[in-house]
């Protein structure tokens, strides 16, 4: 419980680099260690979620054009840098 805080902020680095991304129509406020975004365009999340997944992020779609990433005791601040790093070079 101690470490949350950790958790905490690296779900907002990420949310942080989620704006910036042309793909990216916005972000949930993120207050946790739960990031909710939605795709532009109607992008398929699934065909998204796949592409991440072939760069060795796992996150699930939550609607048909949402996705939900999550930082846990197993994420550090390097895997938070691939995740932004895979997310720039997706195009979605």
């Amino acid at each position: 419980v101690q470490r949350l805080k950790e958790d905490h902020a690296r779900a907002r680095r990420l949310g942080d680099a989620l704006h910036g991304m042309p793909w990216c129509a916005g972000v949930l406020p993120v207050a946790t260690n739960i990031v909710l975004y939605r795709l532009r365009n109607a992008a398929d999340a699934r065909q998204h979620v796949e592409a991440l997944r072939n760069k060795g992020v796992l996150c699930f779609a939550t609607g048909p054009d949402q996705v939900r990433m999550v930082t846990h005791l197993h994420i550090t601040d390097a895997d938070v840098d691939r995740v932004i790093e895979a997310l720039e070079r997706i195009a979605t």
